[in-house]
């Protein structure tokens, strides 16, 4: 197994998001749990694909209450690769990984 060779100290977590107002705040406030419960430091880089739903607020909602939430917006749809695309150019961590929006997974 091959270990790194620097100390990791921020992680992304990148998530491509298509009209998901009923899912994206439990998802978020997930994040939130884990992030305060953790020695490293954490974004959350959110891509709305230009969801035509409340997406987008709760979004600017979520990032207005906690720096470590980050969105980006296409003004129109451009599909799962594009947004998956604009969430890595964007995340700044040592770590990045994507995972889907819609909250199947436990992030723990």
């Amino acid at each position: 197994m091959k270990k790194f060779s620097h100390k990791i100290k921020k992680i992304s977590m990148c998530f491509p998001a298509y009209n998901e107002e009923k899912n994206i705040a439990s998802v978020l406030n997930e994040c939130l749990s884990l992030k305060k419960n953790s020695k490293f430091k954490w974004e959350f880089v959110v891509v709305d694909d230009g969801s035509k739903d409340r997406t987008g607020e709760i979004l600017k909602q979520f990032s207005k209450k906690d720096s470590s939430i980050v969105y980006y917006k296409h003004a129109k749809n451009m599909g799962y690769a594009t947004a998956f695309r604009t969430c890595l150019r964007h995340a700044k961590g040592d770590v990045v990984f994507v995972i889907d929006s819609d909250g199947q997974y436990d992030l723990k």
